[in-house]
């Protein structure tokens, strides 16, 4: 499960920057120990989980004698005289664990013992009781009431996590730690009374306990990341007297908190990895605001007799004052960092209430995140200093997500744009960038929604990839200076309109223009020498923000032609142009019909999107790009025996009603979302005769393997029901959009792939599924931190048909999948 996890979560992210990477590989990192301490722990104290000869459990070069048994409603482990509860299996609402089984203290809850039980309501442990393990009550959502055994000594991770009906907990005072995510999610937690003997509040201790209104932090030593991120409730003034150390995001979004006063002792605020290979050693430089988000806090305050911070107008910086670290969340108005101030660090505005913030001169360093999610309306940043242009460093995502955000102007001196990015502010309309620049980052203007006008510099030659995706109310940009706009550039920007002139752009990346749906003519550079290329690396960003071809492990191979005006479907001009904006021959591409060709003619890269009625393609073309009719209005096309390939996606999301597959075809390139996705039209294919690869039946289409393989049922062919040929594997959305069919038989015998792929947006579907099916391959994904079948979204407003106590009945009433419009049949 967790190596599963691992590769999806990196997979899906596999696009990002490094820092992104590391941050997913630090995490499932994280996965992996949290998993490996609960295997160990399962084992350890479950059952005598490995046992030899009955009684003999081997651990390290010692014979520990072990016993299982049942005592009541529960199991339990006994080993060297001391029991373990490692299950319960009554019915009881109220429980009270007897101290004594088969005539052993009962010493320890072990994992998972309660976890999920939606029955108990109050539990009351004996005092022979020691330790909690990990996740022995997640879960338990209507537990109200906790009595602890008085010598409970450590509560390990996740042992109460979401227990969302508990609303107090007393501590015994032997108790000495507790594990992450202990109390996590316990959502109606109003107050808890702490052991003395507590120094560290762990990883997610408390987080998203939103009724939690007071701690008392007096013997606080350490509070380690999210310890308390969305205590909500959380309120006052919060006073640490003792504290010595304080991780990266533990008060965020505590949006109730007041003010804020350190004591001398405090040596360190936050941990991230703020600028990688950069130390300044400026004191407070190392340092993160933990209170990320709060934004009722005005103030913060320290001991004068602190040697590390110092707060200046309820701001907190390093000690000399060079180095801003916390500006609290909840200050209104407008603010001028002081000409002292070098460096703004990690996250020191995020959530910020500020609506005008300017930059001294004196300021040379922003790291991560510094103004994200803030409500600022308008950032200051001066112009550079001549004499120290090269110590300037703006880092990661400095102003994501500020969606209140209008404007921005960059400063002159720079000649690159650094690490700033504006991804999500959706309210920025006006961006001028001066002369001087000469690059841009990626995902620079990512989803920046309202943004009209961007005044481009002359300096600059390069858009990068996804810089203005999705950028939907740009109307016109001048790229008559660009030479090279690469992937997703401006994908999705869907108010670019009239003629688009590239009279010098030479290599155009994968989907650059997609989607640009009021784009009617193009005017490309007589010199272009790439179409659709892609590095290998943007193009899974692409998909995953692209609303049609939304898989992200659909990579195009580097060196491969596809279209870059995929899905513009008003286009239906396309032409060369000199420098001088005349008309002129393409030096390595040729344009007949308004359709894009490499210069041999052996590869057809795109058809203008407003094409319509029927394509003759010319016979000597061996391939069909990727793309290159994605968003096409034509009726048909003429495909020339000559053609071996069609290439990924290539005929999708178009307005053809019957496709013919010529003999040669040997390579049709499938994605996720199957063959031909979304040609909501076809009503049948048809191969030709001789065909070694492929085969249709009554325009079904199927490939020759060992056993039929069911390709593509077209979307548009009539007919209400449909049963898949004995022995046959389906494929991956072979049935998607289906107008017509209502009734879906699939028999014993089949292959069937994860359901959830193989019907896809088949409203009001019934599918029949096998008797024999012992299984169903389902792929997990990972959302919002959750795991999830695809198979239940992707079905969700179809029934599902399945044999009464079957295999697959007996998982799902077991809840191995998790259906609910199911029914069954005799």
């Amino acid at each position: 499960m967790f190596f599963a996890r691992f590769c999806n979560k990196l997979r899906i992210n596999s696009s990002g920057s490094q820092l992104q990477k590391n941050k997913i590989i630090k995490e499932c990192f994280h996965m992996k120990k949290e998993f490996k301490k609960k295997l160990f722990n399962t084992l350890k104290y479950t059952a005598a989980a490995l046992t030899l000869a009955g009684t003999v459990l081997i651990a390290g070069s010692n014979l520990t004698k072990a016993s299982t048994g049942t005592y009541k409603d529960y199991n339990y482990s006994k080993i060297n005289g001391k029991v373990t509860i490692t299950a319960y299996k009554g019915k009881d609402s109220k429980i009270k664990i007897p101290s004594k089984i088969a005539g052993a203290k009962v010493t320890e809850i072990g994992p998972d013992a309660f976890y999920k039980n939606s029955k108990i309501k109050s539990v009351s442990m004996p005092d022979t009781v020691t330790v909690i393990r990990t996740g022995a009550f997640e879960d338990c959502t209507k537990l109200t009431t906790v009595k602890f055994s008085k010598n409970t000594r450590r509560i390990y991770n996740h042992a109460f996590l979401n227990c969302s009906s508990i609303k107090s907990i007393k501590l015994p005072a032997k108790i000495t730690r507790l594990g992450a995510s202990a109390f996590k999610d316990c959502t109606s937690l109003k107050t808890i009374r702490l052991s003395k003997n507590i120094k560290t509040i762990p990883w997610n201790c408390f987080s998203n306990c939103k009724s939690l209104s007071s701690f008392d932090f007096d013997n606080i030593e350490y509070i380690k990341s999210e310890a308390f991120t969305n205590c909500t409730s959380l309120s006052g003034d919060i006073q640490f007297k003792n504290l010595i150390k304080m991780d990266y995001d533990a008060f965020a979004n505590c949006t109730s908190i007041k003010s804020v006063t350190f004591s001398k002792t405090l040596q360190r605020l936050g941990n991230r990895n703020f600028a990688p290979g950069r130390t300044i050693n400026i004191d407070g430089e190392k340092s993160s605001n933990p209170f990320a988000g709060c934004t009722s806090l005005t103030s913060f305050s320290i001991s004068p007799e602190n040697v590390n911070y110092s707060v200046s107008d309820g701001i907190l910086y390093g000690k000399s004052g060079k180095w801003l670290v916390a500006y609290p969340a909840g200050k209104i108005g407008e603010y001028t960092t002081p000409g002292s101030v070098v460096g703004i660090g990690c996250q020191a505005f995020q959530g910020s209430l500020a609506t005008k913030i300017t930059l001294s001169p004196s300021v040379l360093y922003v790291y991560r995140e510094a103004f994200s999610n803030s409500e600022v309306r308008s950032i200051v940043i001066p112009d550079a200093q001549p004499d120290k242009k090269f110590n300037y460093y703006f880092h990661y995502n400095m102003f994501k997500n500020c969606t209140k955000l209008e404007e921005f102007i960059f400063p002159k001196g720079f000649n690159h744009t650094h690490f700033i990015t504006f991804e999500g502010c959706t309210s920025l309309r006006y961006v001028y960038i001066p002369d001087g620049y000469t690059n841009l980052s990626n995902n620079m203007f990512l989803n920046c929604s309202a943004l009209t006008e961007v005044v481009l510099p002359k300096s600059l030659n390069v858009i990068p990839a996804n810089c203005f995706m999705n950028c939907t109310n740009l109307k016109t940009i001048d790229l008559s200076n660009i030479t090279q706009i690469d992937d997703g550039a401006f994908c999705g920007c869907k108010s670019i309109y009239g003629k688009l002139s590239l009279p010098k752009t030479a290599n155009i990346g994968c989907m650059a223009f997609a989607d640009c749906v009021k784009i009617t003519e193009v005017a490309l550079a007589a010199s272009t020498q790439s179409l659709g290329f892609t590095d290998n690396t943007e193009l899974p960003v692409i998909t995953r923000h692209y609303e049609r071809v939304d898989y992200s492990y659909d990579i195009l191979s580097a060196e491969t032609y596809s279209n870059p005006f995929a899905g513009c479907v008003n286009l239906a001009k396309i032409n060369f142009i000199d420098d001088n904006n005349a008309p002129a021959e393409g030096q390595h591409f040729t344009i007949l019909d308004n359709c894009i060709y490499s210069l041999d003619k052996e590869t057809l890269i795109c058809v203008a999107g407003a094409k319509t009625g029927t394509l003759t393609i010319p016979y000597g073309v061996t391939t069909l790009a990727a793309l290159a009719f994605n968003g096409s209005s034509l009726e048909s096309i003429n495909i020339p025996d000559s053609v071996k390939m069609i290439d990924l996606y290539s005929i999708s999301d178009c307005k053809i009603k019957t496709l013919t597959i010529p003999k040669k075809v040997h390579t049709l390139v499938d994605g996720s979302d199957g063959l031909f996705p979304n040609c909501t039209e076809l009503a049948s294919i048809t191969v030709r005769k001789g065909n070694r690869t492929y085969f249709s039946e009554n325009g079904i289409l199927f490939a020759k393997n060992d056993i039929k393989d069911l390709l593509v049922y077209p979307s548009a062919k009539k007919g209400k029901s449909f049963t898949t040929p004995k022995k046959c594997k389906i494929a991956g959305n072979a049935f998607s959009n289906c107008r017509y069919l209502k009734k879906l038989t699939i028999p014993s015998g089949s292959k069937i792939n994860a359901l959830g792929i193989i019907v896809n947006n088949c409203n009001g579907m019934k599918i029949y599924l096998p008797a024999d099916i012992k299984e169903l391959r389902y792929e997990l994904e990972y959302d919002n931190g959750k795991m999830y079948t695809v198979a239940t979204p992707s079905v969700k407003k179809c029934t599902i048909y399945i044999k009464k106590n079957s295999t697959i009945h007996q998982k799902i009433k077991k809840g191995r999948y998790s259906f609910t419009n199911y029914k069954t049949y005799k």
